[in-house]
């Protein structure tokens, strides 16, 4: 622990008695004032002992003080003596500078005034000892090493490598300080300890490898993003490091770094934004581990905006791009006994001349098990699967039951017509059926 230190402060004091009719001249000239702690020392302790002392002043008795504490009158809290006074700080007193402000009255024969004012600073918390590493782990690509590591500013650092000779480092104002190591081997072990200005101390026991293997990416996000209706859209890739760890990650999309998140538990690198409008994005993703090793790996992402509206009410179904209709049909959808699903949906598979297969219900009874493509085929020409169970978007050549509730369920779209919607659709757009 670093005790608070007594430092002396001299004082001249002098004057001219009268006795009878003469006068006597007399001096105090290397008397001295006592104070604890010592002007701008820094100390370990939440609870200082703060005092003032004026042991050589032959004669000198303390008649008043006023003291203050960081601006707070604490005169009625010190205890006072002949020479001086003692206060003992209450428990956590706050980290940082403290100011110490004292007018004393001394009698010495004649009334003398003291003024005293100095500053001193608490400080408990052990210094960090920083460096890029993981988990404990620092690394290198070659069997010389350079380290830069930071901890508290002046801290004195004892850095020992592999149990061979002590090395005493001094952080510089800002911290910085070196560690260079040389001839690792395949396994090694680095002890750092650092003392700051006030004694409190931090060890650390590290170990270090050699790391030439960089780290893996590899893409987890699909290529095809649908934005429609999405304030916020995710961009994932997963990156791996078997030996020293990742230290650092990046994405780039479309040239500009974007802000991300990196679980390390599943290593999973994300971005979570809104892409705006459709195209093409270029995307890049580099990782970096403790050793230095980088790794990047680049793909393009679409952007599609596109979504499907259903409105059952209406019998109308709309392809949006962005806010803007695209296509729209006449359909029929399900009938009150087998009413078309509302909801969100999305687009899972696409069919051109699907074969038709009985579903084994009631009014699937009489049908064939399989109806191949063709005029009499329930699915038309043209198929587009939701992952609604059992629900499509179809063609049909009933064409009298467009505008209706007709089908068992799926959507119905006139042949002629789902021929040119048919292409603009993709696996994965978003579909909402509203009633």
């Amino acid at each position: 622990m670093n005790s608070p230190i007594t430092k002396r402060i001299v004082i001249g004091v002098g004057g001219l008695l009268v006795f009878g009719l003469s006068l006597l001249a007399y001096s105090i000239t290397y008397a001295s004032i006592d104070i604890t702690p010592d002007e701008e020392q820094i100390i370990n302790s939440n609870r200082p002992t703060i005092s003032v002392d004026w042991p050589y002043a032959i004669g000198a008795t303390l008649k008043n003080a006023k003291v203050t504490l960081d601006g707070k009158d604490i005169s009625k809290a010190i205890q006072k003596n002949s020479k001086g006074f003692v206060y003992t700080a209450p428990a956590n007193m706050p980290q940082g500078i403290h100011v110490i402000n004292a007018e004393l009255e001394y009698n010495i024969i004649f009334t003398k005034k003291v003024h005293l004012k100095w500053f001193f600073s608490t400080d408990t918390v052990p210094p960090k000892i920083v460096l890029n590493e993981k988990n404990n782990t620092l690394a290198s690509r070659t069997p010389d090493i350079g380290l830069d590591a930071k901890t508290e500013a002046y801290s004195i650092v004892k850095s020992k490598f592999n149990n061979g000779k002590e090395e005493i480092l001094n952080a510089d104002k800002k911290g910085n300080f070196k560690v260079g190591l040389k001839s690792l081997k395949k396994n090694n072990e680095l002890l750092l300890e650092a003392t700051d200005r006030a004694g409190n101390v931090t060890k650390r026991k590290l170990s270090v490898i050699i790391d030439t293997k960089p780290p893996a990416i590899k893409r987890a996000s699909v290529k095809h993003i649908f934005t429609y209706a999405k304030k916020d859209n995710i961009v994932k890739a997963v990156v791996k490091d078997g030996e020293s760890g990742i230290v650092k990650t990046r994405m780039i999309i479309d040239g500009k770094p974007v802000k991300t998140k990196f679980n390390e538990k599943s290593n999973a690198l994300a971005f979570t934004g809104n892409f705006g409008k459709e195209g093409v994005r270029k995307v890049q993703v580099d990782a970096w581990d403790v050793a230095g090793n980088k790794t990047s790996e680049n793909w393009n992402i679409e952007i599609d905006t596109s979504q499907i509206i259903i409105d059952q009410s209406d019998f109308k179904l709309t392809l949006y791009k962005g806010r803007k209709p695209i296509h729209t049909l006449n359909v029929a959808v399900g009938m009150a006994r087998f009413p078309t699903p509302n909801g969100n949906w999305t687009v899972v598979r696409k069919k051109a001349m699907a074969s038709w297969y009985n579903p084994m219900k009631a009014w699937s009874s009489g049908m064939p098990r399989v109806i191949p493509p063709g005029p009499s085929n329930p699915l038309g020409l043209r198929t587009v699967y939701l992952d609604a169970s059992g629900i499509r978007i179809h063609g049909t050549s009933a064409y009298g039951s467009i505008g209706t509730r007709a089908s068992h369920g799926c959507i119905r779209v006139k042949n002629p017509d789902i021929l040119p919607f048919f292409p603009k659709v993709t696996v994965g757009t978003p579909v909402i059926i509203r009633p």
